[in-house]
């Protein structure tokens, strides 16, 4: 990318709201590099996901979700639905993001442990979107407690029960 000299202010004012930069406090008309700017800078570019990976990931999706429900006892909240959307609803080959929407509700309480800790529902929901994350990082997560909040189209590959 090509910039002239009558361009910079510009260039300085967009990175400025993109929370890229960030006045110096000290020296007027310098700036300093925020922790945004050097996460992107330090960021690995990867190729897409293909398809066949994509398939396999929300397996292991599903898979996970059916572990969280029956083994994690410890947690307030449980997967009533996962579902996809975004990129994944295309007829792209290649994906940069796979989207799971994750519908939790409170478990239960026939269900809860009678001995030990159970943790707080935003404790349950952090670990839950946390698990997922793992799976990959092309995964991204949304927890909702309604599937009618996830964007549309969807498709969802993993149900508890009918929501």
């Amino acid at each position: 990318m090509r910039s002239t000299p009558s361009a910079g202010p510009a260039l300085v004012n967009a990175l400025l709201c993109e929370g890229l930069l960030t006045p110096d406090s000290e020296r007027r008309g310098n700036y300093r590099l925020t922790e945004r700017f050097l996460e992107f800078a330090a960021a690995r570019v990867v190729d897409p996901l293909p398809r066949s990976r994509a398939r396999q990931l929300l397996a292991d999706a599903r898979a996970l979700g059916e572990v969280i429900n029956e083994e994690w006892l410890h947690s307030r909240i449980e997967i009533g639905a996962i579902a996809t959307f975004g990129e994944y609803m295309s007829r792209d080959d290649k994906i940069a993001e796979l989207w799971l929407g994750i519908v939790v509700r409170s478990r239960n309480p026939t269900w809860r442990t009678r001995f030990g800790r159970m943790t707080t529902k935003a404790q349950s929901a952090t670990e839950i979107r946390n698990a997922f994350r793992e799976l990959s990082t092309f995964v991204r997560v949304r927890l909702v407690t309604a599937s009618a909040i996830l964007p549309r189209p969807f498709g969802v590959i993993y149900q508890l029960d009918p929501l």
